[in-house]
Order: structure tokens, then C-alpha cells, then sequence
């Protein structure tokens, strides 16, 4: 006897225009009685609201069978592109609408994780902490099994990474 089984993952994007050049905001939602979580990163890459990249596949496994349901990923620069190196070429006009996708992403989330790496964007990081210090109670990071944090979740090891508690003070101390 066979078992037949099918789900929906709800899919929402969005972008400056059909060209996609631009990605304010990207949403996964496998069961919508359950919890939100808002994950901010770098940069949008590839996935879009027909396909899912290595991280998005990942932060969804990684949270499939938890009391989360919903994935909303939200970057600190909206300019999508599959090498940070081309931010240079980004629009500052088109990235003003950016912060107000963070905060409106993080208002309904239940849990925040930062997952942009460490490093670089300094100036950009610490605009970003002040919008997330309302927060600041459910922002977390994924921790490696080095004690390596935040860590993106392009390479997270379900069974090694954990989630612990974000120091804003690591953006200051960078």
C-alpha cells in the first residue's frame, strides 16, 4: 500500500522592477501557523520566488521540523548580485527603500538571525544594528562549532552550528 503526501510553499518577492535588479525582500512559507523568522544578510543572490538557492534551502532544513514556519530574508544591500565585489555599482536611490523592508521584516518576525559575514561594510552594518535594536530580544546568530559567529548560512551544518545570541557590540568591535 502506498502513502501519498504533497505540501505548498508559499513564495513572495520583492523587487525595484520586472528586471529583478533589485531585492527588498523574500519569503518562504511552509506553515503558516506557525513562527516567523527574518534572516538579514548581505546581498540578494539568486533565489527568487520560483527558485531557492544553496542558502535558502539550507535555513529551511535547518528549521523544517522546529516551531518555525516562515523564512523572510531581508539583506543589507538590496542590489542582487552573485558577487558583493559588484555593490560598488549599486543605485542609492534604489537602496532608500531597503531599511523600511528590514524594519517592516523584523516588526512581525518572532526570531531575527544576522547572517551577514564579518569583515567589511562596517559603516553599513552599524545603520542596520540601529534598526534592529528594538529588536534586540530575538536577534540571534548562527555560531559555528568553532565558536566562529555570526556565520552565513550558505555553508550551515544543522548537526555542528548553533544559535546564539547576537552582540551588537561585535559590529563595534569589528
Amino acid at each position: 500500500m502506498s502513502h501519498k503526501e504533497g505540501s505548498t510553499i508559499i513564495s513572495e518577492a520583492i523587487y525595484d522592477s520586472k528586471e529583478r535588479q533589485y531585492r527588498y525582500f523574500l519569503s518562504r512559507t511552509w506553515d503558516e501557523n506557525k513562527k516567523i523568522i527574518t534572516i538579514l544578510m548581505l546581498n540578494p543572490s539568486k533565489a527568487n520566488t520560483l527558485v531557492s538557492d544553496k542558502t535558502v534551502n539550507n535555513v529551511i532544513r535547518y528549521f523544517e521540523d522546529s516551531e518555525y514556519g516562515s523564512l523572510q530574508i531581508v539583506n543589507l544591500f538590496a542590489y542582487a548580485t552573485s558577487d558583493p565585489s559588484n555593490l560598488k555599482y549599486r543605485e542609492e536611490d534604489k537602496e532608500k527603500l531597503n531599511d523600511d523592508y528590514i524594519v517592516s521584516a523584523c516588526e512581525n518576525a518572532d526570531l531575527i538571525i544576522v547572517a551577514w559575514t564579518r569583515g567589511e561594510r562596517k559603516p553599513r552594518k552599524r545603520e542596520v544594528a540601529k534598526l534592529l535594536k528594538p529588536f534586540q530580544g530575538k536577534v540571534k546568530c548562527f555560531q559555528d562549532a568553532t565558536g566562529k559567529k555570526p556565520r552565513h548560512p550558505r555553508d550551515l551544518k544543522k548537526e555542528e552550528w548553533i544559535l546564539t545570541d547576537y552582540s551588537f557590540s561585535e559590529i563595534e568591535n569589528e
